[in-house]
């Protein structure tokens, strides 16, 4: 059963996720959720009350719930959509530069794990450009994929967001934390799985767990980032064989055929960098372990490097509560953009996060092109756009305010 709220109303739309546009596999993970940030987010127009009455199930009467949509991020949405029709001829999906580039970034990524792995030489450069090549492939094809950015076909959309658990991670998960958690609540302190540190380091004015070693958070924090890919590679198999996130939240009964189909896709990741290369070659797991260390190393902090410059900067707000008739302020304001096209296309748009998180289904190709529609909106409405230069700047906003936090509760 897949029981979404929106506004207020409960509907049960396990019926309707079968014809879904965007797929079965979307709402499903929603299932128990409240889906108004994302439904404006991703559709960009109210909600449809009144078609969907069929599969209402309840109303939830909530004096102390915002659940207003926000109709100024609405009207953004109508000019963005405009503008990409009008000289894009587009609704924002990948146009054919980036598939392009996301096959020829399979083809590399195959080729260089050949390379590493299979073709016999203890080479630890390609296991070291395998490394950037899989932070490539989660940042380009399965963030888009998984977003439901890539195509208009939800099945594409799938296939191609399994891209990260060929990475090592779970597509699952990631939606689960990413776009059920991240993307409704940015830099909310309660729900915004992003911004808890765990005590070690602290990244909110209102984190009581200030402790003595926060001070050297601006500094160390680089070295834990080296620790990112590790975490996602052990976390994922325990998440998927325990069915839980964060091993505290039970996933919904709603996604229990693609937990087991992930299960299998994780013994696969784990086959091609140890099994086969080990039957094959009688490469001692000293070696093997060796590479693969090199590999996860590189690609986590190279992933970790760049998301924590996106909500970590100095003047960022952090939020008590996620108000839905003021999301798109609160994107605005709890995030940054650095750099311009080249990077965007090297990094999938992440360099763009204001655009991409009002625009989460709309292909990075496009961000630098929306951006100064956004830029213009902001001015109107008197919000701040954070916009940083170069990835230096952005750097030394981020260690100003890890600093600042590290040292003060005020």
């Amino acid at each position: 059963m897949s029981e979404i709220t929106v506004e207020n109303k409960t509907y049960d739309l396990s019926e309707f996720s079968l014809k879904h546009p965007g797929g079965e596999k979307i709402i499903s993970v929603f299932s128990g959720s409240d889906a108004t940030n994302a439904f404006q987010s991703y559709h960009g127009r109210k909600f449809p009350h009144s078609k969907m009455k069929q599969y209402l199930k309840k109303e939830v009467y909530n004096n102390e719930n915002d659940v207003l949509m926000d109709q100024e991020y609405l009207e953004l949405h109508r000019d963005v959509k405009e503008h990409l029709k009008k000289y894009f001829k587009t609704n924002g999906y990948a146009p054919i530069e980036q598939w392009i580039k996301t096959v020829c970034l399979i083809v590399a990524t195959l080729y260089v794990e050949w390379a590493s792995i299979y073709s016999g030489k203890r080479s630890y450069t390609t296991a070291f450009i395998m490394g950037i090549l899989y932070a490539w492939v989660g940042l380009n094809i399965q963030h888009d994929a998984n977003h439901g950015a890539f195509s208009r076909n939800g099945k594409i959309n799938e296939y191609l967001g399994y891209s990260q658990n060929y990475i090592g991670g779970s597509a699952l998960m990631w939606m689960y934390e990413h776009i059920v958690n991240h993307h409704q609540y940015t830099n909310s302190i309660k729900n915004d799985p992003d911004i808890q540190g765990g005590g070690i380091i602290r990244l909110y004015q209102e984190d009581p767990t200030l402790r003595w070693y926060h001070k050297f958070q601006h500094k160390y924090l680089f070295v834990l980032e080296t620790l990112f890919g590790y975490l996602i590679v052990f976390t994922t198999p325990l998440e998927l064989y325990t069915n839980k996130y964060g091993l505290i939240h039970t996933l919904p009964v709603s996604v229990e055929k693609w937990r087991k189909r992930e299960q299998r896709m994780n013994i696969f990741f784990l086959l091609r960098f140890f099994g086969l290369p080990y039957l094959l070659f009688k490469d001692t797991l000293k070696i093997l372990v060796l590479k693969w260390c090199i590999t996860i190393t590189v690609t986590g902090f190279y992933l970790s490097f760049f998301f924590a410059l996106s909500h970590n900067f100095s003047g960022v707000k952090t939020f008590k509560k996620t108000v839905n008739s003021a999301f798109a302020r609160q994107q605005i304001e709890s995030s940054s953009n650095v750099g311009g096209k080249m990077l965007c296309y090297l990094n999938g748009g992440l360099n763009y996060q204001i655009e991409h998180h009002l625009f989460p289904r709309i292909a990075h190709w496009y961000y630098p092109y929306i951006a100064p529609i956004v830029s213009e909106w902001c001015k109107k409405n008197n919000i701040k756009y954070t916009h940083y230069p170069t990835i230096k700047d952005n750097v030394n906003a981020m260690t100003k305010r890890l600093k600042t936090l590290g040292s003060s509760n005020g």
